[in-house]
């Protein structure tokens, strides 16, 4: 039998062709809809990565500025660092001269005390001896005064009164 010759048959193929092209268009409405719906939460999504990314370049331009600034300082206080290393070893020098100096200067000092101890006693023992010609002086004088007394008396001496007369 031919499709044509039977209307129901044909009408049957229409309407079942009619209902898989109906299908075929609702399946691809929804599959439309939901294809615009992913791409509009896609899109969505995208543009909020797009930001966060943008933000966090952002970020990491403020923290590279930030290590920048950081670094010269750090740079800066390794030169001063250096410079206060230079001072405290050119001051360890100078203690070093100095402490020597003061050794030196006190070795000096007790070769000065030394003598001054030794001076002492010679001048403790060079005072008794002028006391000793001191005592000397005066019974030389008493002694002599004896004799002037004596000359003067006599008229012999050879003292100043003698020679006076």
């Amino acid at each position: 039998m031919e499709l044509t010759s039977n209307p129901k048959m044909v009408l049957i193929a229409v309407v079942g062709l009619c209902a898989v092209i109906g299908m075929m268009s609702l399946l691809t409405f929804v599959y439309y809809t939901n294809a615009a719906n992913i791409q509009n939460q896609m899109n969505t999504e995208l543009a909020a990565l797009t930001a966060e990314r943008n933000d966090l370049e952002q970020e990491v331009e403020s923290r590279d500025s930030q290590i920048s600034i950081l670094e010269a300082q750090i740079s800066s206080l390794n030169t001063q660092v250096s410079s206060l290393n230079s001072q405290v070893s050119s001051l360890n020098a100078q203690v070093s001269s100095l402490n020597t100096e003061l050794e030196s200067l006190n070795a000096e000092k007790a070769a000065l005390n030394q003598q001054v101890t030794d001076l002492t006693q010679r001048n403790a023992d060079l005072q008794l001896l002028v006391d000793d010609y001191a005592d000397l002086v005066e019974i030389f004088a008493s002694r002599l005064s004896q004799y002037e007394t004596v000359a003067r008396a006599s008229g012999r001496g050879m003292g100043v009164h003698a020679h006076a007369t």
